[in-house]
C-alpha cells in the first residue's frame, strides 16, 4: 500500500432533541455518573451492528455520545465510527462518519457518566489534526485496514482512554462479537 496516500478523517456532530432509542442489546454501567447542578447528565456507548437485519456479515463497531436535559431529553448525540468511504477490507482513505443508532442487530455498552470524562472523547472526536487515546497520539491521515486500523480499533482506543476494561481484539474479531466481550468485561 502506498504510503504517500492522502487520508483523511471527519469528524460528525448531531444534535437532537428527541429521547434516546432503546436497543435490543444494550447493557448500561454506571461509569462516574454524575447530574451537573442544572440536572443534565451525560452517556458515551460502545456500540456495534451487524450488517444486516438477519445478524449476517462483518458489521460496524461505533462510539456514541449522549446528553440529556433535566427532564431526561435528549439534548446532544454524536455517533463516529472509523470506516472505509466505500465497502472494502483496505482503503487508502479511512473517515470518522456518524452512525445508525437504532439497527435491530445493535449491542452496546452505555457508560452513564459525568461531564468531564464526556467533554474530554467528544473533544478527541472532533479533534481536527489528531486524535490522542491511550497515549498514543494518531495523526488524522490514516488508511482504514480491517484487523489493524479499523472500527473496532478505534472503538478500542476509545474505550481504553475512557478508562474500560477493554478485552484483547481476539475475543472478539468481528465488531458485535467484540462489542459483546467489551460488555461482559465491564
Amino acid at each position: 500500500m502506498n504510503q504517500n496516500i492522502n487520508r483523511m478523517l471527519l469528524p460528525i456532530l448531531a444534535l437532537t432533541l428527541s429521547p434516546g432509542l432503546a436497543t435490543a442489546g444494550e447493557k448500561r454501567i454506571l461509569f462516574g455518573a454524575q447530574s451537573e447542578p442544572d440536572g443534565s447528565t451525560y452517556e458515551v456507548g460502545f456500540c456495534a451492528r451487524a450488517k444486516n437485519n438477519e445478524g449476517n456479515g462483518p458489521g460496524h463497531a461505533f462510539v456514541v455520545l449522549m446528553k440529556f436535559d433535566k427532564d431526561n431529553r435528549r439534548t446532544e448525540f454524536l455517533t463516529a465510527g472509523f470506516g472505509p468511504p466505500e465497502s472494502r477490507p483496505v482503503h487508502p482513505h479511512g473517515l470518522i462518519s456518524p452512525e445508525n443508532y437504532s439497527h435491530p442487530t445493535q449491542e452496546c455498552l452505555i457508560a452513564e457518566t459525568n461531564k468531564a470524562k464526556y467533554t474530554k472523547v467528544m473533544s478527541g472526536i472532533e479533534s481536527e489534526t489528531t486524535y490522542s487515546f491511550a497515549g498514543t497520539t494518531i495523526n488524522l491521515t490514516r488508511p482504514y485496514m480491517v484487523a489493524f486500523d479499523d472500527c473496532v480499533t478505534f472503538l478500542q482506543s476509545v474505550a481504553r482512554e475512557f478508562g474500560l476494561i477493554v478485552p484483547s481484539r481476539i475475543t472478539g474479531l468481528l465488531p458485535v462479537a467484540y462489542v459483546k466481550s467489551l460488555k461482559a468485561e465491564n
